[in-house]
């Protein structure tokens, strides 16, 4: 499609406009419907499918991790064999953290050799107390350049929210939307 000569410059043209991309809006959410429809079809197969073979899988691995197990005992980290190999690998002990009451007992236990400490900046306080001075930031206490901030010019976002649930009131015979 050429935009060559067309222009939105009234709002029966922004109107006109609007309902031929609410219409290929419609027509996209339609596939990504049937493709949603085909993907839980498909995985709905996978697992019929697979159903059956994921106990017979369970079985084997069950019985090959017991062997491995007994070889580690012995020596043998590893086995390898004509259609796969078999590793073992020993890991360190370590600690299950839950977060908040970790951090609760670590600061009333004054145990801050146990906790991180997070810096980053807070951009509410910065656009509260920095001002833009062509392409520095300046402190206007001061008057300093602040290293580190670029001002970024404010800008306008456009955001088309086609009624995807629509109904076409005419019929409106549609170039560009196959029906």
């Amino acid at each position: 499609m050429s935009d060559e000569g067309f222009r939105v410059d009234s709002p029966e043209k922004a109107a006109y406009v609007m309902r031929k991309y609410r219409k290929l809006a419609q027509r996209m959410a339609q596939h990504e419907r049937m493709a949603e429809q085909e993907k839980e079809r498909i995985s709905a197969w996978l697992d019929r499918v697979n159903a059956p073979i994921a106990g017979r899988l369970e079985f084997y691995e069950a019985h090959l991790t017991a062997w491995a197990l007994q070889q580690r005992a012995q020596g043998r980290k590893s086995v390898e064999f004509p259609d796969g190999a078999i590793k073992t690998r020993q890991s360190a002990a370590t600690f299950e953290v839950d977060k908040s009451t970790f951090v609760a007992w670590a600061e009333e236990a004054k145990r801050d050799d146990l906790l991180r400490t997070s810096l980053s900046p807070d951009m509410a306080a910065i656009k509260a107390a920095v001002v833009p001075g062509g392409s520095k930031a300046i402190d206007p206490l001061t008057g300093e350049v602040v290293p580190g901030l670029v001002p970024v010019q404010e800008s306008v976002t456009v955001r088309l929210e086609p009624d995807v649930y629509a109904i076409d009131l005419e019929g409106d015979e549609d170039d560009d939307v196959e029906e």
